[in-house]
């Protein structure tokens, strides 16, 4: 074997030392992602929960983190804030903590982790419990959600996002909220919603899933339901997403019920 060929046998075997060793890591993440959010991942198949991994190592790394401890916490953190969370202009704390790409990853990562747990404390309360009672409120808002006018969206909007989650509206910027939105809105119309009930139903699931919510790999049904032409106009369709999006809601709102009388 001359030594073109053993260089080239050796890459081939770090390749594939590599891929087995990145086989690993995706089925640990597999086995601690479902222990850290079970309701979550207990909508999801093995397959689509192995697509949310790869995606969130994909997200990752394109902001730096590929070592094991930070590509864990940002996993985590897609769990808890969408899968594009690093993007999402509902937490700009997320782009103070990532910071400068020349600094380390680890101390990068660190800032994540301090950010998080600041942001969670604050907003999502102890164990949660403000985020779990923002869930509990998205189902009487939307159901008692007053006439939508184009004159009155955004002020109806506001002031039901607000209900809902008073905390996390305390905690985005006026205009960052007005932005929000309008992407919702954007969204809808992207797949065709035209009614103003469809666009604040667009505007609700982004607020609580993540500004990309519509392709989100961890909201799969999401995607599914926009774009299915076999349950009618777009209309319809956003018709089926909210009943979808209120029954999710009751499984999730139900395992938390189920796990505190435990």
């Amino acid at each position: 074997m001359d030594l073109i060929e053993m260089i080239s046998f050796s890459n081939l075997q770090m390749e594939q030392l590599r891929s087995e060793s990145v086989r690993v890591f995706e089925g640990s993440m597999a086995e601690h992602l479902r222990e850290f959010s079970p309701p979550l991942c207990k909508s999801l198949s093995d397959a689509e929960l192995l697509t949310v991994i790869q995606y969130g190592m994909y997200r990752a790394k394109s902001q730096g983190f590929d070592q094991r401890g930070p590509t864990r916490l940002w996993l985590e953190n897609a769990l808890l804030f969408g899968s594009d969370f690093d993007t999402d202009p509902q937490y700009p704390w997320v782009r103070e903590a990532l910071g400068d790409r020349e600094v380390a990853q680890m101390q990068r990562a660190k800032n994540l982790y301090y950010q998080t747990l600041a942001y969670r404390s604050s907003v999502g309360g102890e164990q949660d419990a403000l985020t779990l009672a923002a869930l509990g409120r998205i189902r009487p808002s939307v159901e008692a959600l007053p006439e939508l006018t184009p004159s009155n969206f955004y002020r109806v909007a506001s002031a039901s996002l607000t209900e809902i989650y008073p905390e996390k509206a305390a905690s985005i910027d006026p205009p960052a909220l007005q932005g929000l939105i309008a992407h919702g809105i954007e969204t809808a119309t992207r797949y065709g919603i035209g009614a103003l009930r469809g666009q604040m139903l667009m505007v609700t699931l982004i607020y609580a899933f993540g500004h990309r919510c519509d392709t989100d790999p961890l909201y799969p049904w999401i995607h599914r339901t926009l774009t299915n032409d076999q349950l009618g106009n777009p209309d319809a369709r956003a018709d089926k997403l909210e009943r979808k999006a209120l029954i999710w809601l009751d499984h999730v709102l139900a395992y938390f019920a189920e796990d505190a009388s435990a």
